[in-house]
């Protein structure tokens, strides 16, 4: 009981110190893929081989898979036809090079496809759950599938990843169908551009018109206004002879925040140190390394073909 009665009162202390009256936010930025795709805008998707896994889950896997890569990377993906033309054009690279001394023949040479996206199911197995007196009980599915990207000119790999999925407690139809979802969402990853979801902290203090203003702007999506309306705030803190660090802190972190979001990252990491140095905080450090991070990857993201305005606005 005496221990309790400590957390509660370490906790308020807590809360009152550092302005405690907040609105988590989540928001969502992007993250460059693992590989940079530029130049493989044309893709051939295989057929999946089954491995330990059913044909129905292997079609299925390859059915999702082709529209990720249309809806979500923007590449072409080749139907049936396309792929004849291919098979034709390794035939006849291969009839061409029989005796030649020019080394393997290159796969598609004809440049109809860029790469090729294969794959196997490694496992899938369903999962039961046994009761005291022996009776099972279907509880879930796991599914494990092996991915591969080939460029078609060189043969060389170019990405690959194994991805494993388990879904539990739904039917067995829903669960196989989340767990494709899921394997197939982690796979793009590797190939382009995703969206990362962050929750963020908000900082309200009611009693300033200005920040109000620049909360409203946040959280619609106007980083631009909430940049004004945060820098105007804070200066009226700086204005204020009673105003307590704590409160000066926030509205500097809140600045970082709207500077962050609108692209500008080297600002918003100047904000989040000064405001870890007005009043220090561990919240305050996990945003620096987040738009250190985030400023890193902005190159990486331009190279692998996102327009700059989603990236940088208010500039």
């Amino acid at each position: 009981m005496r221990a309790c009665v400590g957390l509660f009162l370490c906790t308020a202390v807590l809360l009152l110190t550092t302005g405690c009256n907040f609105k988590v936010v989540e928001k969502s930025y992007l993250t460059p893929a693992a590989v940079n795709m530029i130049g493989y805008e044309a893709v051939v998707v295989g057929n999946f081989e089954p491995g330990t896994g059913t044909d129905a889950t292997a079609r299925s896997l390859r059915l999702r898979l082709v529209e990720e890569i249309r809806n979500t990377a923007g590449m072409r993906v080749l139907n049936r036809e396309d792929i004849n033309v291919i098979t034709e054009e390794v035939r006849m690279e291969l009839q061409g090079a029989a005796g030649s001394s020019s080394g393997n023949p290159r796969i598609g040479n004809l440049s109809l496809a860029h790469c090729l996206v294969a794959g196997e199911i490694l496992e899938e197995t369903r999962l039961i759950w046994r009761d005291a007196e022996g009776n099972e009980t279907y509880n879930g599915h796991t599914i494990k599938a092996a991915f591969r990207v080939v460029d078609v000119e060189s043969s060389e790999e170019i990405a690959s990843r194994i991805v494993t999925s388990t879904k539990r407690w739904g039917a067995e139809a829903a669960n196989i169908d989340n767990c494709i979802e899921d394997i197939v969402g982690q796979f793009m990853k590797e190939i382009s551009p995703y969206p990362t979801l962050v929750k963020v902290n908000v900082y309200k203090q009611p009693e300033s018109p200005n920040n109000t203003a620049g909360v409203a702007y946040f959280l619609s999506g106007d980083y631009c206004s909430a940049i004004d309306a945060f820098n105007k705030a804070y200066e009226d803190e700086t204005r204020n002879p009673k105003t307590k660090p704590v409160r000066l802190s926030n509205a500097m972190y809140n600045c970082g925040l709207a500077y962050e979001f609108s692209g500008q990252f080297e600002i918003a990491k100047q904000c989040y140190a000064e405001a870890n140095k007005k009043f220090p905080h561990s919240y305050y450090n996990k945003a620096i390394a987040r738009a250190t991070t985030r400023l890193s990857q902005a190159e990486d993201l331009l190279a692998q073909g996102v327009d700059y305005e989603d990236l940088y606005h208010c500039e």
